[in-house]
This record gives structure tokens, C-alpha cells and sequence, in this order.
């Protein structure tokens, strides 16, 4: 569900450069730190990403997308 969520913030169609970014939004949200640096803006994503996940009605819809 984390990696969903990540690629519905980030949208369709990324850059490579984007896979890593995205790579280490979800290790962060997995808890899987070690190793794992981020940006401001990265952790800016987390927050979001993160709120998005507390919401039910978001929560429904991506367990409806799988």
C-alpha cells in the first residue's frame, strides 16, 4: 500500500532519477532507515505521503485500486 501511495503522489510516467527518489520515500516509510538519507523535499513528500495514508477514504480507494 506504502508504494501505491508513493506513485500516486509522484504520477505516472517518472524519470529515472524520480525511481530513486521514490525508492527511498518508500524504504523511510517502511521504516527501513539504514542507509537511507533525505532531502527536505523528500521529507516533505514522507509528510504528505503520510497523511494521505491516515486518511480512510484514501485508504479505501488505493486498497480498491489493488
Amino acid at each position: 500500500m506504502i508504494i501505491l501511495a508513493v506513485d500516486d503522489y509522484f504520477g505516472n510516467g517518472c524519470s529515472p532519477a524520480d525511481k530513486k527518489l521514490k525508492t527511498n520515500i518508500c524504504l523511510w516509510l517502511m521504516r527501513r532507515k539504514r542507509g537511507v538519507s533525505l532531502s527536505d523535499e523528500q521529507k516533505e513528500a514522507v509528510a504528505i505521503v503520510r497523511d494521505n495514508l491516515n486518511d480512510k477514504i484514501y485508504r479505501n480507494n488505493l486498497c480498491c485500486a489493488l
